[in-house]
């Protein structure tokens, strides 16, 4: 578990198989985008390991309100980039088991079947579903992702677009290359396995963001 809410990045706490069998476990029947079967996991609740973290840290309120994305890994490069509040809301497992078979390595579990108001939330869920995660990060969309968020703050459709871009976009807009092609997105977009599901409000407000965003970064590059 490595903070990365603010700087310095530290490590807070390594987890044991043991440390791991003493927290919440739940289970869930969930189709897995891998192989699109229905499949029962069984694991450790992320929101636990969280918590326990955090606990062993004695963390205060301020900085544990510093967290509001969690990053989970593994050692492919493979990332996933989850609001936390998705993590308190729902019942997300890092699963031990599959179909009753023991896994080799930890696999995170987005319960977007057996809770069908996620996919309501705009969010990449299929991404969500890493498997060999190894490192969770806590994090702070702004202390990383700073420059994407809007300097005026004033249009509360572009600060909706801001949301929806930051926590359903950036898992593939990441990077600088990434960012390019958002900002000269022309209001279509092909279609992405594991992509969120938009409605027409929020592609609007996606629009909107995207540009004034273009605006600002424009006006500042200029200068």
């Amino acid at each position: 578990m490595i903070w990365d809410a603010s700087t310095p990045e530290s490590t807070i706490q390594v987890f044991t198989a043991d440390e791991l069998k003493k927290l919440k476990h739940a289970s869930a029947s969930e189709v897995d985008p891998a192989t699109g079967k229905r499949t029962h996991f069984h694991g450790v609740l992320l929101s636990a390991i969280i918590d326990q973290a955090m606990d062993s840290k004695s963390m205060d309120i301020d900085k544990r309100a510093l967290i509001d994305l969690v990053i989970l890994r593994n050692p492919h490069g493979t990332m996933a980039l989850i609001p936390r509040s998705f993590i308190v809301k729902y019942p997300m497992l890092l699963a031990v088991r599959e179909n009753g078979k023991k896994l080799d390595e930890l696999k995170s579990v987005a319960p977007w079947t057996s809770h069908p108001r996620t996919r309501k939330e705009g969010l990449p869920l299929e991404t969500y579903f890493v498997s060999g995660v190894n490192e969770i990060d806590l994090a702070n969309y702004r202390e990383r992702y700073g420059d994407i968020f809007l300097k005026e703050r004033t249009d509360p459709v572009a600060m909706r677009g801001e949301k929806i871009f930051i926590q359903g976009c950036l898992g593939c807009h990441d990077s600088q290359p990434g960012m390019v092609k958002a900002r000269n997105w022309q209001g279509t977009h092909p279609s992405v396995n594991g992509g969120p599901e938009l409605n027409k409000p929020e592609f609007r407000a996606l629009n909107s963001y995207l540009r004034i965003y273009r605006e600002e970064n424009t006006t500042t590059e200029k200068k």
